[in-house]
């Protein structure tokens, strides 16, 4: 088959027009998928819960993106959050909550559309971020909830005033942290163990700071509280302010899973008091002693 010159041409103009379309195409999909690309949030806090500062994640081709806080009830408002810091991993965005606010959600803008707001830190456990924090509300705290293409963050009340955000053994001394939220006015001055079933009290001293509480359960002291108990085992209850203590504000469903705790020992007379903290299946802290009727070496078993 003979192919005239002007029919080559013609044959190559078309090839030509295709591949322009095809490069165009290609362009215009990259470019959506880029604009597309989601606020991947690697950060959230609002410690003095009146603003909130957003660190998003800046991934490999990342584009500008705008931050906007929408207020939903019972005030409403529009605030575009400002960029306050970058490095070459993040950007972090900064906006003032308007007092009063008792729900607004956060959403990301690339040009004149949205673009979702992903959750960087979940992981196999879940969604990674903290869930409460303090609010301009008194007895209250935020909660932030990652949701379709946005964050929602609802004003939730307190349920306990009192909460457990840290637990060491040492040697002879069990160390309690202590957080407060809002309610707490004042505070804290003791915390109660309670012997279940058996009514003994024992009452510890809290030094407070901060907004934060420390509390030291003495292995000698609590041992010397319990002279005269008959051998045996016994589960004693922390309350303060009249409520059992339990874990703070976490994703963790199950604590008593995730932290396990060592024995401390001391003497009771010619007896030997073995403590240690455990946390119930409903989140609440409680320890279990083991009072032995002769004084062994210091092994723990």
């Amino acid at each position: 088959m003979i192919v005239k010159i002007k029919d080559l041409k013609r044959i190559l103009r078309r090839l030509e027009s295709k591949i322009r379309r095809a490069l165009s195409n290609a362009s215009a999909a990259g470019a959506t998928l880029l604009r597309g690309q989601p606020a991947n949030v690697i950060g959230l806090v609002y410690p003095d819960g009146k603003s909130v500062n957003v660190l998003v994640e800046k991934g490999e081709n990342f584009r500008p993106l705008d931050l906007v806080a929408v207020g939903l009830s019972p005030t409403s408002f529009v605030l575009r959050l400002e960029a306050v810091a970058e490095t070459s991993t993040w950007i972090q965005f900064y906006g003032k909550i308007p007092e009063g606010t008792e729900e607004f959600e956060l959403k990301a803008r690339r040009g004149r559309g949205h673009v979702p707001v992903t959750d960087g830190t979940a992981g196999a456990l879940g969604p990674g971020h903290l869930r409460g924090y303090r609010s301009w509300k008194r007895g209250a705290h935020w909660l932030a909830e990652f949701r379709s293409r946005k964050v929602i963050f609802e004003l939730k009340p307190d349920v306990n005033q009192v909460s457990i955000i840290g637990i060491s053994t040492e040697l002879g001394q069990i160390s309690l942290k202590l957080g407060y939220s809002a309610a707490q006015e004042t505070p804290l001055s003791n915390i109660t163990l309670r012997a279940r079933k058996h009514g003994k009290r024992i009452v510890l001293p809290v030094r407070s700071d901060a907004g934060q509480g420390l509390c030291i359960i003495d292995g000698a002291s609590v041992a010397e509280s319990v002279r005269g108990f008959p051998v045996g085992k016994y589960a004693w209850d922390l309350y303060a302010n009249g409520e059992r203590l339990q874990i703070g504000q976490t994703d963790i469903v199950n604590p008593r899973a995730a932290y396990r705790f060592g024995w401390i020992i001391a003497p009771s007379g010619t007896h030997c008091v073995k403590l240690r903290p455990y946390w119930t299946l409903d989140g609440k802290l409680s320890l279990e002693m083991k009072l032995t009727a002769d004084l062994p070496a210091l092994s723990i078993q």
